[in-house]
């Protein structure tokens, strides 16, 4: 996992205009963790099946058995578009909008939203190796993010 980012702002945002998600008892151990820099995932206590958004129940095999499992925090991109619109309330100019797949993921059961801060649009390729970041926002409220990996 990479270092932790205190930010005033995040995508150009102001502090408060920006929509920030709010924990509840489905998906407060997701944002415990991430505050502690960890990225996790339920996973199923009878098939193993990974998902996420949390959910009450396993949409394979329909089991209420769930833990928590951590990932590696490295991911691929794989998709993205340069929104041009301004259509979310918070962000200025153009931003990117992707979707990072988990590295322990070898389905289509997860795939993160983010938007791969300090990353010029013209540089992003699908494909691309990304690793976790957390930023810390509104109230406390910690991110993860997807950046380039090193090197990459």
């Amino acid at each position: 996992m990479t270092e932790l980012k205190e930010s005033k702002s995040a995508g150009g945002a102001a502090v408060g205009s920006r929509p920030w998600p709010l924990a509840d008892e489905l998906t407060a151990p997701f944002w415990d963790a991430a505050a502690a820099q960890r990225l996790v995932v339920q996973r199923c206590t009878e098939c193993a099946l990974l998902r996420f958004p949390p959910s009450a129940r396993c949409s394979h095999c329909h089991s209420d058995g769930v833990e928590w499992a951590e990932l590696s925090g490295r991911a691929t991109l794989y998709s993205f578009i340069i929104d041009h619109r301004n259509m979310i309330p918070g962000f200025e100019g153009a931003y990117t909008v992707a979707l990072a797949t988990p590295d322990e993921v070898t389905d289509d059961s997860i795939r993160f939203v983010t938007n791969v801060p300090g990353c010029p649009p013209e540089d992003l390729r699908i494909g691309m190796p990304l690793t976790v970041t957390f930023e810390v926002v509104h109230d406390g409220v910690t991110l993860p993010q997807f950046v380039p990996e090193a090197g990459s």
